[in-house]
């Protein structure tokens, strides 16, 4: 993702039009959903480690353009998921990158990627308005 990109992503905060700035919230999010939901298909079908990782970096990346946003305040509530995601990725980059998680791996990934999530949407509902 090159520089011009990660500018293209960023809500203009100089618009007065709010429905404008809720749609673009609404669309960043959906870049980081997207990936974990990916990821949890690929826990699903049982592929490799690596592909799971990747679909983890992607989300944690587009995650970490999104707190770098205006509204501090409430894109801080998303620092400890960067945390957890670090270190799960860490933790990953020491498994054997072609085979599939083993059972009681996969289950505390799913379980992660499902806690981060929603923290994620309730975050994105609450700067776009639609959570009170």
């Amino acid at each position: 993702m090159d520089h011009k990109e990660l500018k293209n992503n960023k809500p203009n905060s100089n618009s007065d039009n709010s429905k404008n700035t809720k749609a673009e919230y609404l669309r960043l999010a959906l870049k980081i959903l997207t990936p974990l939901d990916k990821a949890l298909n690929i826990i699903h079908l049982h592929e490799p480690v690596r592909k799971v990782y990747f679909a983890l970096a992607d989300s944690r990346e587009r995650l970490i353009q999104f707190t770098s946003l205006p509204n501090h305040e409430i894109t801080k509530n998303l620092m400890p998921i960067l945390i957890q995601m670090n270190r799960l990725l860490n933790t990953i980059t020491r498994l054997r990158q072609d085979d599939p998680f083993d059972e009681r791996k996969e289950f505390q990934i799913v379980e992660h990627i499902i806690k981060w999530r929603s923290l994620t949407k309730d975050v994105i509902l609450e700067l776009s308005g639609g959570k009170e």
